[in-house]
């Protein structure tokens, strides 16, 4: 669900971390994907997903991210 605010990478990669803190791996990553589209390559909020990926076990998916990052 994108709300007023979710148009700003930075509140997003915010939003996402926090979604994080509480274990709702599932919102972060929609946040983080979504700050990826508004700005493409960022580190950080590409190591955020590639974080997500690892912790819920998406293996394949988490190394090829943090490949990207790395």
């Amino acid at each position: 669900m994108i709300v007023q605010g979710d148009h700003s990478p930075d509140i997003l990669n915010i939003k996402g971390s926090c979604y994080v803190e509480i274990r709702n791996f599932e919102r972060a990553l929609e946040c983080f994907r979504r700050a990826s589209e508004l700005v493409p390559d960022n580190a950080s909020i590409e190591f955020n997903i590639a974080e997500v990926l690892f912790v819920t076990r998406q293996w394949q998916e988490a190394h090829d991210a943090f490949e990207k990052v790395f």
